[in-house]
């Protein structure tokens, strides 16, 4: 830290605390009783309230560093005493008087900020952090946070920012990385919870800088849940999605339901999407009895189980949404007039009676028409 005061910065400091007595109304001359008991010097002595007002004033008239740390030497309090009366006291009792490093905001020089949080407590630091945020002060918060600001504050503001839906104060913190990554989890949580529309176009950045930090787990996943379950009704959009699913989110978080909703409603393109993120065998066979229970149109039926054998993983066949009937003959309960879709899961290599395999390659094409099956 470099040294500004020089002999006479202590000289002229000295000087204006004598001159300030004759017209700060705060001063309070010594009382006769006290003139019985206490020596002269103690009586001239200057107070440390005295010395603290006088360096809140230097701050704001912006006098010389020199002047400043002259103060600071001579037993001024950067921070806030705390209150000496028994009445007031309590354990974060502190004067109403205003914090130096406060009043440093805005427009202070750097190395004037510098200086007094150096000399400032654990709690004006603290408050120091909370206001450089507030104003989106880069430099100021840089300072403080090298200087020993606590963390915790730091993370409050995040979680605070999200809860806001704040994304300029959430770009502006972008700029530092928190020492807990559990932080932007929970932010990443109170931004979900703060608005019905979290998932509309408006929020997609506040989600991205949360991403990007680090947050992680079942919140996401279930943010990605319910993400591509508005988007299927049509109320979110494809690219809130895309920007979860590029954040590794598990697609088989909570038995694969992402991928079983999205084969229940039959959207293609969706579920092209979510097969890039690998699906266990237990989600794809899951998708696969799901579309068969939800009785699409055959063809739909048949594009859906080729979709899910395109991922390293391969649905299971050899059990049934049924467990009492083979996966082949569920099939043919729930299509009775529509052997592609059996047709389908033998070529997959869905094994069953080959007598009843041949039937079903025998049996000729259905087509729909006018509401009745008819075989070419």
């Amino acid at each position: 830290m470099p040294q500004y005061m020089t002999i006479e910065d202590r000289d002229h400091a000295l000087k204006i605390l004598g001159e300030r007595r004759l017209w700060d109304r705060e001063y309070k001359p010594p009382n006769p009783v006290s003139k019985l008991f206490k020596s002269q010097r103690k009586l001239e002595a200057f107070s440390p309230q005295e010395i603290d007002r006088a360096l809140r004033a230097a701050v704001q008239e912006n006098a010389s560093l020199g002047l400043i740390e002259a103060y600071i030497s001579l037993g001024a309090s950067v921070g806030v005493r705390p209150v000496k009366h028994l009445w007031k006291r309590s354990r974060h009792a502190r004067s109403t008087e205003s914090d130096a490093l406060q009043l440093a905001f805005p427009g202070s020089s750097e190395d004037l900020f510098r200086l007094l949080a150096t000399h400032a407590d654990q709690k004006s630091k603290d408050e120091a952090l909370v206001t450089a945020i507030r104003l989106h002060d880069e430099s100021k918060t840089k300072t403080i946070f090298e200087l020993g600001a606590r963390p915790l504050i730091f993370d409050t503001a995040i979680c605070r920012a999200a809860a806001r839906l704040d994304e300029e104060t959430l770009s502006f913190l972008s700029r530092w990385t928190s020492r807990s990554k559990e932080v932007y989890t929970i932010a990443f949580a109170r931004a979900i919870q703060a608005s019905e529309q979290w998932f509309s176009d408006s929020r997609l950045n506040i989600l991205r800088m949360l991403l990007e930090k680090g947050a992680e787990g079942d919140v996401v996943d279930v943010t990605f849940l319910q993400a591509v379950q508005h988007f299927l009704i049509g109320r979110a959009p494809e690219a809130l999605v895309d920007l979860l699913l590029s954040f590794d989110v598990d697609v088989d978080f909570n038995d694969g339901e992402v991928v079983k909703r999205t084969v229940a409603t039959g959207e293609i393109d969706m579920l092209k999407k979510l097969m890039g993120s690998d699906p266990s065998t237990d989600t794809l066979t899951n998708a696969l009895f799901c579309a068969l229970m939800h009785q699409h149109p055959p063809e739909l039926v048949v594009q859906i189980s080729e979709i899910l054998t395109t991922s390293e993983q391969q649905p299971l066949l050899t059990g049934s949404p049924n467990p009492n009937l083979p996966l082949l003959v569920f099939a043919l309960q729930k299509y009775p007039t529509s052997p592609e879709v059996v047709r389908q899961l033998l070529v997959m290599g869905c094994e069953g009676d080959s007598q009843l395999a041949w039937q079903v390659f025998s049996m000729p094409k259905v087509q729909a028409g006018d509401g009745h099956a008819q075989i070419e």
